[in-house]
């Protein structure tokens, strides 16, 4: 069993860097990208067979199947976690003794461990969106640009129309 956390379109900005999973045929697993964002604003990383829109990635939940956050390393510790790799050298030691469990045995506990894991993960993943959304909050405005990516236009007072006194 694995748990993979993927990112959600809205979790995205142009400039940040994604990794990407082994399902594409364009790209390698683990390879980083930056994401752009065309004309239309529709977001994009290059891939080898030149643009792949992040848009066509969503599944029924609104994740984008296959790519993962590059810059958190809070995620990665849990995404990266190879459960499978974990209870192969799994042995207990007691007072006992040792033993070393049988396959069936590493099954369930490589199981059990992967579900901890993402369980864990699932947990802290609130504070992780919300520590990201002050992060492209401040980008944003850094940029001109409102919270959803447009560009933030100047207000212009009722009383000046033609703009002069915002010039």
């Amino acid at each position: 069993m694995t748990h993979v956390h993927y990112l959600k379109l809205a979790d995205l900005a142009p400039g940040m860097t994604v990794r990407v999973d082994g399902g594409f045929t364009c790209m390698a697993e683990g390879e980083e990208r930056v994401v752009k964002a065309d004309v239309d604003g529709d977001l994009y990383i290059e891939c080898a067979e030149g643009r792949h829109g992040l848009a066509g990635q969503l599944d029924d939940d609104g994740r984008l199947i296959g790519i993962l956050d590059a810059r958190d390393p809070i995620s990665r510790l849990f995404v990266d976690f190879d459960a499978a790799m974990w209870a192969d050298g799994y042995e207990m030691d007691g007072d006992a003794g040792t033993y070393t469990p049988n396959d069936a045995e590493r099954g369930l506990i490589e199981d059990a461990v992967a579900g901890v894991v993402g369980d864990l993960h699932e947990q802290i993943r609130p504070l992780l969106e919300a520590r990201d959304a002050a992060v492209r909050d401040a980008w944003s405005r850094q940029h001109g640009l409102n919270a959803d990516g447009t560009p933030r236009r100047e207000t212009v007072p009722a009383d000046d129309p033609a703009g002069a006194l915002a010039k």
